[in-house]
C-alpha cells in the first residue's frame, strides 16, 4: 500500500507542473517549499468504501497551492475483471487547488482526476491487445479533459468559490447507476458556514460493482517554483469512510504526519506539523522561505510522527429536503419535476411512482443522476386523476417521500392485488398499498437513519415494471365489457318484442 501511495503522490507532483500554464521560475535552482503528508490508519476500517469524507480549512493560503485531500484507486471486483480482462493500472485523487487555469473565472477549484485503467481485449481497429479505458465525465456537461506526462487519465478542475480561513467538508461519493449497471464517482463540497452543498463533477467510471479503496492519502503541495515563498497552512479533522460491505461508517482515529520533497529535489524552507487537541484538527505549515538557523529548525522536526485524534464515530450531515413536487402531461409524456431545499442534503437519486385512484402504483420510474430535478414517463398509460409520489435519496442514504394528488383525485375501494410472483421471476411485487387522502398540500417527510444505507443496489430495478398492462385490461375495462354486454343482449330482447307485436297486426 505504501509502495502504491508513493507513485501516486510522485506522479501527482509532476502532473501538476504540467498542469500549470503559469510561467515557471527561470532560476536555475528551482527551489519549492516542502510538501506536507498525512497517512491515515485504514487498518480497521475494511477495503473498499462507499463514500470519504473529510473537513478542511486553510488558514493561509498562497497562489500555487494544491490540497490533495484524498488519494485513492477504484475497486476490481469480479464483474469489472470479468468484463476487462488483466485490467491493471489506475488511481485517483482529489481536493482543492489555488491557481487560476483550465478556463475558470476563479483561482480557487475544486479537482477530481482518474489515471487511465488497461486491459487486454480487441482495440476499436478489433485488434487484440492491451486497451485503455478511461473514465468519462458527466457532469458539468463538457468534452472530457485528458492529462499526460507520468501516466495518463481525465481530469475536472472545475471552478469552486472556497475561501481561506473557513471549514469545508470534501465528500467522495460512489454508486452504480441504474441506467448503464456502471459504477459512477461524485465529489462535493459543503461550506459549513452557510450551510449549502455544491456537486463540483462526477465521473462514469466504466467499472462495475467497483468502489473507492486505498489508503487515501493526504497531502499539501507548492507546485509554482515561482511562487515558493509565503506561509501555505491546512487544517483537517472529521475523516470518515463508509464501509460498502458492512454498511457501517470507520472512524479513521490514527494518522502519520510527515514532510518531505514529493520526489523533487531542492525543496526548501520551513515545515512544521501537529494536532491541536482542543479543537481536535491536525495541522501543517511550510514555508519556502529560508532560515538561518535552517539546520536547527530541521532538527527540531522529525521526518514523521504518528497521532491519536478524537473524532465522534460516525459522522454528521444534514437533512434531504424536497419541495415544489409538480408533475404535467405533455403530450402523451408525464414530466416530473421538483426543487432541493437550499441546504438539503445532495441527491443521488430519484424514483417517481404513478398511484391510480384504487391505490394501485400504475407507473413508475427512477434514476440515480444526482444533477437532475425531473423526470419524463413515457410510453406508459397516466390515468385522469393520479396521487404523483416522489422517493429522493442523498448521498447519505436518507431519504425524503413528497406526495402530491391531482385536483379531482378521489380515492376508491381497496386496491386490487399484485399477483404473486412466480418461483422463476426474480423481480419483486410492486406493492399496492392504499394511497393517502387527497390533500392540496405537498407532504415531505424526510428519514434520516443512524447509520445512513449504501444506495440502492441495481438489482431494485426490477420492481420499475408496470403492473398495469399484466391482464391487459384493468379493473373498469372488465367492468365496462360487462356494463356493455348486459345493455346489448336487453336491446336484443326489446327488438324481438317489438317485431313480434308489429307482425301480428
Amino acid at each position: 500500500m505504501k509502495k502504491i501511495f508513493t507513485r501516486i503522490v510522485a506522479a501527482l507532483t509532476v502532473l501538476t507542473l504540467m498542469l500549470c500554464a503559469a510561467p515557471m521560475n527561470s532560476s536555475a535552482d528551482g527551489e519549492m517549499a516542502y510538501n506536507m503528508y498525512t497517512s491515515p490508519d485504514m487498518s480497521a476500517a475494511g477495503d473498499v468504501h462507499t463514500t470519504y469524507m473529510i473537513d478542511f480549512r486553510a488558514p493561509q493560503s498562497v497562489f500555487g497551492t494544491y490540497w490533495a485531500l484524498a488519494n485513492f484507486g477504484m475497486d476490481f471486483s469480479k464483474e469489472t475483471k470479468k468484463a476487462y480482462k488483466n485490467i491493471k493500472l489506475g488511481g485517483c485523487y482529489a481536493g482543492l487547488q489555488h491557481y487560476k487555469g483550465h478556463g475558470s473565472e476563479t483561482d480557487r477549484l475544486g479537482i477530481l482526476s482518474f489515471w487511465h485503467w488497461e486491459y487486454f481485449g480487441k482495440d476499436e481497429n478489433g485488434k487484440m491487445g492491451w486497451v485503455e479505458l478511461n473514465a468519462s465525465q458527466m457532469y458539468p456537461d463538457r468534452v472530457d479533459d485528458p492529462f499526460g506526462g507520468e501516466g495518463t487519465g481525465m481530469q475536472s478542475i472545475h471552478d469552486y468559490a472556497w475561501q481561506p480561513n473557513q471549514w469545508y467538508t470534501m465528500v467522495l461519493h460512489s454508486w452504480e447507476d441504474v441506467e448503464n449497471d456502471s459504477t459512477f464517482v461524485g465529489l462535493w463540497f459543503l461550506d459549513q458556514e452557510s450551510g449549502k452543498w455544491e456537486l463540483n463533477t462526477y465521473y462514469d467510471t466504466h467499472l462495475i460493482n467497483s468502489g473507492l479503496t486505498g489508503d487515501m492519502g493526504l497531502f499539501m503541495e507548492n507546485f509554482m517554483s515561482s511562487r515558493r515563498e509565503g506561509v501555505r497552512e491546512y487544517n483537517i479533522k472529521n475523516m470518515y469512510v463508509l464501509d460498502k460491505a458492512t454498511e457501517k461508517w470507520n472512524s479513521i482515529n490514527k494518522v502519520t504526519l510527515s514532510y518531505g520533497n514529493g520526489g523533487t529535489a531542492n525543496k526548501v524552507g520551513t515545515h512544521e506539523y501537529g494536532y491541536n487537541e482542543e479543537e481536535g484538527y491536525l495541522w501543517g505549515i511550510t514555508d519556502g522561505t529560508m532560515r538561518e538557523d535552517q539546520a536547527e529548525h530541521d532538527k527540531a522536526w522529525p521526518e514523521s510522527k504518528v497521532f491519536k485524534i478524537q473524532q465522534p464515530a460516525a459522522p454528521t450531515f444534514g437533512t434531504l429536503v424536497t419541495s415544489e413536487l409538480k408533475s404535467e402531461m405533455k403530450g402523451s409524456d408525464l414530466v416530473v419535476s421538483w426543487t432541493a431545499g437550499e441546504t438539503s442534503t445532495p441527491q443521488i437519486g430519484a424514483k417517481v411512482e404513478i398511484v391510480d385512484e384504487s391505490g394501485k402504483v400504475v407507473a413508475t420510474k427512477e434514476m440515480t443522476r444526482p444533477e437532475l430535478t425531473s423526470m419524463t414517463l413515457s410510453d406508459t398509460a397516466i390515468p385522469e386523476e393520479y396521487i404523483c409520489r416522489l422517493t429522493v435519496t442523498d448521498i447519505f442514504g436518507q431519504t425524503a417521500v413528497t406526495e402530491k394528488a391531482t385536483a379531482g383525485y378521489e380515492q376508491g375501494g381497496e386496491p386490487t392485488p399484485s399477483p404473486e410472483p412466480s418461483k422463476d421471476d426474480k423481480s419483486e411485487a410492486e406493492p399496492s398499498v392504499p394511497a393517502p387522502q387527497p390533500s392540496e398540500n405537498e407532504e415531505s417527510v424526510s428519514e434520516s437513519p443512524a447509520v445512513p444505507a449504501p444506495q440502492p443496489s441495481t438489482s431494485d430495478k426490477d420492481d420499475e415494471k408496470d403492473d398495469s398492462d399484466k391482464s391487459g385490461l384493468g379493473t373498469g375495462g372488465i367492468i365496462a365489457i360487462v356494463a356493455g354486454s348486459v345493455i346489448a343482449v336487453g336491446a336484443v330482447a326489446i327488438a324481438a318484442v317489438f317485431f313480434l307485436k308489429k307482425k301480428k297486426k
